[in-house]
């Protein structure tokens, strides 16, 4: 199950003239059939251990979708690069960088997806922020939590 379409990748592409249909280094087929894959697997790997994959839910699946659309642009970002300097482009960098932020955010309980199934190794969402859309910020901590005591 894919968590985005290439139509969502392509979206964030356009802010970077980024067109897979006229792009020598890369086609709208390799990104559905090989990037996207890649990246399901990825998400599916690193969330595996606390909630059942596929991740469903409504509000998950937007969540999953916005991270699997960023990592995807900025593969497509990177392989268009290739051989350029510099070798990355900045918003390709800056796209990793924000989904590797939620999907740890997401592992380390600081988000969670109160829509999808957990397993028995989610992360205590006691004082976690409810967020499906991993817009608003990290973990509020009580001040006695924060200096490692609990009750």
């Amino acid at each position: 199950m894919s968590y985005c379409a290439v139509t969502d990748v392509q979206a964030l592409l356009v802010a970077m003239d980024i067109d897979l249909s006229t792009s020598p280094n890369i086609t709208a087929d390799e990104v559905t059939n090989e990037i996207i894959p890649m990246y399901d697997r990825y998400i599916d790997d690193r969330l595996g251990r606390y909630y059942q994959t596929p991740i469903t839910g409504t509000n998950a699946l937007l969540t999953m979708n916005r991270i699997e659309k960023y990592l995807g642009a900025a593969e497509v970002a990177q392989r268009v690069y290739v051989g350029q300097a510099p070798s990355d482009s900045p918003a390709g960098a800056t796209w990793r960088t924000e989904a590797e932020t939620w999907i740890t955010q997401l592992i380390q309980g600081d988000v969670i997806l109160w829509d999808a199934q957990p397993t028995g190794e989610t992360p205590e969402p006691e004082y976690s922020l409810i967020s499906d859309n991993l817009s608003g910020p990290t973990r509020q901590t009580p001040p006695a939590f924060s200096m490692g005591m609990k009750f």
